[in-house]
């Protein structure tokens, strides 16, 4: 064996024990994420196993049926095809959604809606596996709860929080946005 071979090879034995050595944690498990002012009203609880996200908001000055509009609207600009992902609805009080809600996060969402106030609630959340590989085995889906980022405590339901946190904002600003032209 040539001495630049035997060379490469002290150097890639070496670089591997060297990289093993520096395995560090990953993020989500040295730190927490800090939601802002969109999530306080938020609230994560375990039902049966099952986390449950829900939510009561006030928005002053709209009827139950404007919320209710607005909330199909963004339901129209969330989904490509709002038909598929609507279950049930009852103007002007709710909304059942079941569909993706953000990255490969999917749901059940539940809009109740009051004059001035709407209430979600959102369960059956499961994480989609996106490699093919992994959904040609049937491990495409799994729910939230037995995922490992999630079912570590508090830190956990901080993380699924944080991984919701665009489809939230979202939901919010949509609700609160005021599209009316007073000139």
């Amino acid at each position: 064996m040539s001495m630049k071979k035997l060379f490469l090879i002290i150097a890639i034995i070496f670089s591997l024990s060297m990289s093993a050595k520096d395995i560090k944690k990953s993020y989500c498990e040295t730190n927490d994420p800090s939601p802002d002012s969109i999530m306080k009203s938020c609230i994560l609880s375990v039902d049966g196993g099952s986390f449950v996200i829900s939510s009561i908001d006030t928005i002053n000055n709209l009827s139950s049926e404007q919320l209710f509009n607005r909330a199909k609207e963004f339901i129209g600009r969330y989904y490509k095809n709002p038909g598929s992902v609507i279950k049930s609805e009852n103007k002007p009080t709710q909304i059942i959604v079941d569909g993706q809600l953000a990255g490969d996060l999917s749901g059940r969402m539940e809009l109740l809606f009051k004059d001035g106030r709407m209430k979600f609630t959102i369960t059956n959340i499961i994480l989609n596996y996106n490699p093919i590989i992994v959904r040609t085995l049937g491990y495409n889906s799994k729910p939230a709860e037995i995922i490992p980022r999630y079912n570590n405590g508090e830190r956990g339901k901080k993380w699924l929080m944080y991984d919701l946190y665009s489809f939230f904002k979202d939901l919010k600003v949509s609700m609160l946005e005021n599209k009316e032209n007073n000139w």
